[in-house]
């Protein structure tokens, strides 16, 4: 048997060889069964020193047997009140990590070629929150028992993943192309934890609806899944893209906030890899930018790459995925934190 298809059952856990190396995960029983869980698996190399600001840079392989059983830490963010309380991952620039929630039994009738796949990317504005807030537990539960493979990703935030120059120093969209790069590895990988990868629905909510259906109309990720499932966000919505000159505008403030002077944008960038990432953390309550003008302050943008023309004119160029669209029905109430913003909720 390949390498690539080994799938054993050891004292220390569970194993699957990637394309990348060999992982170990650990088994949970759920009512259906048992099913396999694998957190921290790296899809990219840490987007650390050089590689800061610069598109995601596909994970190196690895020898030996790469151990699975935690959550690696969150992207740079300043925590709420309510997850300094709940979530005890700290966070690190080194945040590239999915999780794969599998089901350890026999796919049914209605699926012979392995699991469908979910995979969900977290909201928080494109500044906060992370895979770690969907418990392994609560999605084996709730959704892995009803025959579905579940992933879920961390990608970069806030400045660390969309601050841009508006010009080659600084592309932008970083945070997309993360999230291209994992759904691009689970395309190439999934079919070894028993799931099927031309059945892939990709998920979010609120930020993460936006990227989910950016992911549909960019080049580089709109051939690897055939389902949409989008809550309480899409392209369309004022804030999932910004004009580039916005961005770079902020991006620029952000810069002499942390002590840059002049007017060189490569030595600007030189500069901003200097300093410590909790340095580029952000927050969305009490955000200066959305309390003032209830738009987000960092954002994807149509770089001409990865989001080569606008959500129009990329609209006419694919073809229709089947979508589930929707709302949070409550996400709202979050906003009625905010010290001005409760004004919006009532236009």
């Amino acid at each position: 048997m390949s390498p690539l298809l080994m799938k054993k059952r050891h004292v220390r856990g569970i194993q699957v060889g990637t394309k990348n190396g060999c992982v170990e995960g650990f088994q949970i029983k759920c009512d259906r069964g048992p099913v396999n869980i694998f957190l921290g698996i790296p899809y990219a190399d840490p987007p650390v020193g050089e590689l800061r600001f610069k598109k995601t840079h596909p994970v190196s392989s690895w020898n030996g047997i790469l151990e699975c059983k935690k959550y690696q830490r969150r992207a740079p963010q300043i925590d709420h009140i309510w997850d300094k309380i709940s979530i005890r991952i700290g966070t690190s620039e080194d945040c590239l990590y999915l999780n794969i929630i599998a089901p350890d039994w026999k796919s049914p009738p209605s699926q012979p070629n392995g699991f469908a796949v979910l995979f969900f990317i977290h909201g928080g504005g494109f500044l906060v929150d992370s895979a770690v807030r969907y418990h392994y537990s609560n999605l084996a539960r709730m959704l892995a028992v009803h025959n579905i493979i579940i992933v879920t990703i961390q990608y970069r935030l806030g400045y660390l993943g969309f601050f841009s120059t508006n010009d080659n120093n600084c592309i932008g969209n970083f945070g997309l192309w993360d999230q291209v790069t994992a759904l691009k590895w689970i395309s190439e990988n999934i079919v070894y934890f028993g799931g099927d990868p031309k059945r892939i629905t990709v998920a979010g909510h609120s930020a993460g609806a936006a990227s989910a259906d950016l992911l549909s109309l960019s080049p580089y990720s709109r051939n690897l899944f055939n389902r949409l499932i989008l809550m309480g966000g899409n392209a369309e919505c004022p804030w999932a893209i910004s004009p580039k000159e916005k961005v770079a505008e902020c991006s620029k403030k952000k810069a002499e906030k942390l002590g840059w002077k002049g007017d060189n944008n490569y030595d600007m960038i030189r500069y901003l890899r200097t300093l410590p990432s909790e340095k580029f953390a952000d927050e969305m309550i009490n955000n200066e930018v959305i309390t003032e003008t209830a738009s987000l302050p960092m954002t994807p943008i149509i770089d001409g790459d990865l989001l080569p023309a606008s959500i129009h004119d990329l609209r006419q160029q694919v073809d229709v995925k089947r979508t589930i669209i929707g709302v949070c029905e409550y996400e709202a109430l979050l906003f009625g934190n905010l010290d001005s913003s409760y004004r919006y909720l009532c236009c």
